[in-house]
C-alpha cells in the first residue's frame, strides 16, 4: 500500500491523517452512544462477530498487553488493540518523509526523526496506560 499512494505535498499528508483520526475516534469513541448494543462499531468489525455461526475471526487488531498494577484492570479487558490502519497510515507519513529527504538530498534527518516518533508514541502510550490508538503522530 505504501508503495502505491503517493502523497504530493506534506500539507496533504497531514490533513489525511488528521480526518482519518477524526474518523478513528468518531467510529471507536462516539459509535457506542449510537448504536443499541452500546459497542463500538470500529472494534466491533476488527474483533470479528462473536456471535458467529463458524466462530471465524480475522487477524484485523493487533492485541497489545496493557501493562497495568491493578488487578481490576484484567477483569475488563487485559490488552489494548491497535487496528492495522493504526500502523499503515501513519506509515504514509514516513513514507513521505523519507521520499522528501531524498528529493532534497539530506542525510534523512527527516525520515529518522519520523520513524522514531512513529515507534515511541504507541510504547508512550502503554506507558501511560491509555489507548494506543489516539496517540498515533500527526505531524
Amino acid at each position: 500500500m505504501l508503495r502505491t499512494i503517493r502523497l504530493p505535498t506534506f500539507k496533504a499528508c497531514t490533513l489525511l491523517l488528521l480526518v482519518l483520526f477524526l474518523y478513528d475516534i468518531f467510529f471507536v469513541f462516539i459509535t457506542p452512544f449510537l448504536t443499541k448494543s452500546g459497542s463500538s462499531i470500529m472494534v466491533e468489525v476488527a474483533t470479528g462477530p462473536s456471535d458467529s455461526a463458524t466462530r471465524e475471526k480475522l487477524p484485523m487488531v493487533l492485541k497489545v498487553p496493557r501493562l497495568n498494577s491493578s488487578p481490576l484492570a484484567l477483569c475488563d479487558r487485559p490488552f489494548s488493540l491497535l487496528g492495522f490502519g493504526d500502523i499503515l497510515v501513519p506509515g504514509l507519513l514516513v513514507a513521505y518523509c523519507h521520499r522528501f529527504d531524498i528529493q532534497v538530498q539530506s542525510s534523512r534527518v527527516y525520515f529518522v526523526a519520523c520513524t522514531i516518533g512513529e515507534f515511541l508514541s504507541p510504547s508512550c502510550a502503554g506507558c501511560s496506560g491509555s489507548n494506543p490508538a489516539l496517540t498515533q503522530p500527526l505531524s
